[in-house]
């Protein structure tokens, strides 16, 4: 026993010689200047000290010491596999969590893939000495890591955890709960109302409870991922606790405006890209001129339709009047796609007489009734809307049940778009069609950010519209699988560029198409990602911030 207490001491002893010279090499490339210091850099380590602590104290022993000093996948699996033989169960749980944070710049690994096969091996006679907070912290990073549920470890960590929960006796940390709702909600391939049903009484109870900024925070993480089981009940009593803790100065109310602050000083280097100098107002004036001699020499729907942004208020009656000449004229009906063209004058001159409506949609509805299948297939008739969505609604659930266009993904995205926001479907006060639920469930893995971003506005248009007041238990349903479709499309386009090469429109889209639901994802994906910022794109840039 000694003899082995001297081996392990030596060993720890080694190892530490060898950090030191590493940290001694580090200090001489900061004095030589090869080293530049990175706003960022302290930030994320902030971030790193934060997850590091998140379970152990690194002065527990020396061999978590060493664990929590690695600077990288390989030091880290080196150090693993020298002290292999005397690892307990807080360094294998430690290790996968120091494997996690080394995970961004190293997201699809051998090194990192293999050392996981080794960890999983490591943890497995331990499982059932594991309390819910082990557990549960080792089933987050895993699935983070994108480990197989079906894993015989990851299935045995999920049973132990969810039998604690299900247990009413048995006492679980709300951190623990939030960790596994954030867990089941990873990958998307859980059913999150039947395996955490029984997370909602303790969710009740630390509503009761909650005091601090770290309980609020917690909570707001179990409802964004619980989002199916959360009823009026619980949201109101969330809200009205939280209510009481900033009028009694608990926490400052400016909460998401720090957040905002601090995700900002994310994005220094974008920032000299995105000046606002880079803007267009030099152009107006130039256009507006081109513009017009446009409109005097070939006066047309399609004309008309660009010079109005353009045009000057005093301009406004003249401009009403070359309106209502073109859609009493049965020639410029026929015209290619003068109804689009119509239908942006007419909501770029902001008309309101009735009259002058009622005749170009009854132009619209016609132009429909004798449509050619070249021009429904096209889509056109999607540009319009609110008088003939009726028409419109079974025109596309037509289309999407025995046209062709309903089995092309970027033609089908914008289908159920319009019939999820507008309805006027059998059933359509007490759910989605399941035609439209299946499809986007079953060509999930072919969308793009911007057919993601069509189904999303859908879905948008139709809880302000139908379900404003009161959403039904089975659209909420329909409205969790949908959003892990729209999650898992995001976590798919975040991952299938090796160079990072993104472009700032789609990741621009999918900000706007998932807002809350995987902010942090986003955020750290437009952290790491080389985009190729032009200054026509600097709006999208500079607003990419804000949303966040």
């Amino acid at each position: 026993m000694k003899a082995l207490n001297e081996r392990e001491y030596s060993d720890i002893k080694n190892a530490w010689s060898n950090k030191e010279t590493s940290f001694e090499s580090y200090e001489t490339e900061k004095v030589n200047g090869e080293y530049v210091f990175n706003a960022n850099d302290e930030i994320e380590g902030d971030e790193n000290v934060t997850i590091k602590n998140l379970l152990y104290d690194e002065r527990q022993d020396d061999i978590m010491k060493l664990l929590n000093s690695c600077e990288n996948c390989a030091e880290l699996s080196k150090l693993v596999c020298k002290f292999d033989d005397r690892l307990k169960k807080e360094h294998v749980i430690q290790s996968v969590i120091m494997t996690w944070i080394f995970t961004s710049s190293l997201t699809k690994d051998a090194m990192k893939e293999n050392l996981l096969k080794y960890l999983l091996t490591c943890l497995e006679p331990y499982i059932h000495d594991l309390n819910i907070n082990k557990a549960s912290c080792a089933f987050l990073y895993l699935r983070k890591m994108q480990v197989s549920k079906t894993h015989p470890v990851m299935c045995s960590l999920l049973t132990k955890a969810l039998d604690s929960v299900n247990d009413p006796l048995e006492f679980v940390d709300l951190a623990a709960i939030s960790q596994l709702a954030v867990a089941i909600n990873t990958g998307r391939d859980f059913f999150t109302p039947i395996l955490c049903a029984n997370f909602i009484s303790r969710i009740h109870k630390y509503i009761k409870t909650c005091r601090t900024r770290e309980d609020a925070r917690l909570l707001a993480i179990c409802v964004l991922n619980l989002q199916p089981l959360i009823d009026c009940g619980i949201l109101n009593a969330f809200k009205e606790r939280i209510s009481i803790l900033l009028q009694n100065g608990r926490f400052a109310s400016s909460l998401e405006t720090l957040r905002k602050t601090i995700g900002t000083q994310r994005f220094e280097k974008c920032m000299p890209h995105l000046s606002i100098s880079h803007g267009a107002a030099t152009l107006h004036e130039p256009l507006v001129e081109a513009l017009e001699d446009l409109l005097d020499r070939n006066i047309s729907p399609e004309t008309l339709a660009y010079f109005v942004p353009f045009s000057d208020p005093v301009r406004r009656n003249a401009l009403i009047n070359t309106f209502k000449t073109f859609i009493n004229s049965s020639e410029v009906w026929e015209q290619s796609n003068s109804s689009a063209h119509l239908f942006s004058a007419l909501r770029a001159l902001k008309i309101s007489d009735v009259a002058i409506c009622d005749k170009c949609w009854n132009g619209v509805l016609k132009e429909l009734n004798y449509a050619s299948q070249t021009d429904i297939g096209q889509l056109r008739f999607l540009r319009h809307c609110h008088r003939v969505e009726q028409r419109l609604s079974q025109m596309a659930f037509t289309a999407i049940e025995y046209n062709i266009f309903g089995r092309i993904p970027q033609i089908f995205a914008r289908l159920p778009s319009f019939v999820f926001a507008y309805g006027h479907t059998p059933h359509c006060l007490k759910k989605y069609p399941n035609i439209l639920l299946s499809k986007v469930i079953n060509m999930g893995e072919q969308f793009t950010p911007g057919n993601c971003f069509l189904i999303s506005r859908g879905l948008y248009i139709s809880l302000e519209l139908r379900y404003r007041y009161q959403i039904p238990p089975l659209v909420n349903m329909q409205l969790a699988a949908i959003d892990s479709v729209l999650a898992s499309c995001a976590e798919r386009y975040a991952n299938i560029s090796e160079e990072n090469q993104h472009a700032l429109h789609d990741l621009n889209l999918l900000v706007r198409c998932l807002g809350n639901r995987k902010r942090r994802i986003l955020l750290s994906w437009w952290k790491r990602a080389q985009l190729d910022v032009e200054s026509k794109n600097w709006r999208l840039g500079a607003d990419f911030p804000n949303d966040l």
